[in-house]
């Protein structure tokens, strides 16, 4: 039988089969619903992927930094304890008296406040520093960081009472970025110091008592340093 003659029988009794036809036709619809489906499944389940796979590394990023931040070094015996304030000052203070009362040094310098206390039987009593004003601040450039400005005057009070030694005391968190700022400022072949972050404060076991303040000190502390080495860069 010729081809054209039975295409022209096919499309005869089209009309007389409508029912087979339509199911050919739906089960053409059905597997591009399927199919559809199924690429949707599959773009839910990259972006599930994704997201995953930003928040671990989202995750070891906190974790390697605060591990960074949260530096501290034994203490050694020193001319003087250099405290720096903020945040939890009642911990950070308590760790300067405790070095103290420990006999590492017997001078505590609190630049921020232009204090100076010397020990005397037991106590901590305030002297009177020569020529310490406390508006310093207007002496520095204004982009200049807090902590930068607070190792500046710590090195100014030194050397005023020729001091040669000293251990940084401030919070576990914020003593990577005092060691930093200490390299640039004072010169290593005329001053020794050690940082020392607080006993008092939690520096351990920090994802298991995780909160968003954990979290805006790591990146809080994080962004200051970058900033503080990009502007000792240019200028």
């Amino acid at each position: 039988m010729p081809l054209k003659f039975k295409a022209l029988c096919v499309l005869s009794l089209a009309p007389l089969c409508p029912f087979k036809f339509s199911v050919v036709f739906k089960k053409g619809e059905s597997k591009a619903l399927d199919c559809q489906k199924q690429k949707v499944k599959m773009k839910g389940f990259q972006r599930t992927i994704i997201l995953i796979t930003i928040f671990l590394c989202c995750l070891a990023g906190y974790v390697w930094t605060y591990q960074y931040l949260n530096f501290s070094e034994p203490p050694e015996k020193s001319d003087a304890v250099v405290l720096f304030v903020g945040p939890e000052q009642e911990q950070r203070l308590k760790e300067a008296h405790q070095l103290m009362h420990e006999g590492y040094a017997d001078t505590l310098i609190i630049p921020a406040y232009q204090q100076v206390f010397v020990m005397s039987d037991g106590q901590a009593v305030k002297t009177s520093l020569p020529n310490l004003s406390r508006s310093y601040i207007k002496k520095y450039p204004a982009f200049y960081e807090n902590t930068h400005i607070e190792v500046l005057e710590a090195r100014n009070m030194m050397e005023k009472l020729g001091l040669r030694s000293a251990i940084m005391v401030s919070a576990p968190w914020h003593m990577r970025r005092i060691n930093i700022i200490s390299s640039h400022v004072f010169n290593p072949e005329q001053f020794q110091g050690r940082c020392v972050g607080s006993r008092f404060l939690r520096s351990e076991r920090f994802l298991l008592s995780f909160s968003l303040s954990d979290l805006k000190i790591v990146v809080t502390e994080a962004v200051k340093i970058v900033y503080f080495i990009a502007y000792e860069v240019v200028v």
